[in-house]
């Protein structure tokens, strides 16, 4: 067996720093810069205030940057958002419920005619083909793209960008699995 390196493993240290309201996003940056540096992720989480918010986010971030060398694509300066599909991969329960509330929930058909939910479905199981998801939903393509408009603006993912269906994709399945449970 071959054993991990020093440089492969987790972070050997983490910054936490306490703000009592929203940082200037070009102070933010600047900071994030100095610590990119070091050739290791970044991670910025939400500002939030609480003992156990405080716990979740530190939580958050830290399966952020455990996973964050898995995702090659995304910058070195991250937010724990950005990876909410691997961080429920390992098990991150505060991933696991950001996307079952904030992204399936608002999918999910609050009413029977609702069709969002099965919109997004269709487009995503269809590889992002708009002319099929019309033929299978039997609507024009433009009303498509409307309801996808709908949804990025919703969900705050966008099913037309690989990464972002990706997102909501493992937020249907998630919500999907924690549905037929019930």
């Amino acid at each position: 067996q071959e054993s991990v390196s020093r440089k492969d493993a987790a972070p050997s240290h983490i910054i936490i720093l306490a703000l009592r309201e929203n940082p200037n996003p070009t102070a933010l940056n600047k900071m994030c810069e100095v610590f990119a540096k070091s050739g290791r992720p970044v991670c910025i989480s939400e500002v939030v205030v609480g003992a156990q918010k405080i716990c979740k986010e530190i939580t958050a971030t830290l399966a952020a940057l455990a996973v964050a060398p898995s995702v090659t694509h995304l910058p070195q300066i991250i937010r724990c958002d950005d990876v909410l599909p691997e961080r429920a991969l390992i098990g991150d329960e505060t991933a696991v419920e950001t996307l079952y509330t904030k992204v399936y929930q608002s999918l999910a058909p609050y009413n029977p005619d609702d069709p969002t939910l099965q919109t997004v479905d269709a487009f995503l199981r269809f590889g992002g083909a708009l002319d099929q998801t019309s033929h299978n939903l039997n609507v024009h393509p433009n009303t498509i793209r409307y309801r996808l408009r709908k949804v990025a603006q919703t969900t705050g993912w966008d099913a037309t960008d690989p990464r972002e269906a990706y997102v909501l994709q493992t937020a249907i399945t998630i919500g999907r699995i924690r549905d037929s449970a019930l």
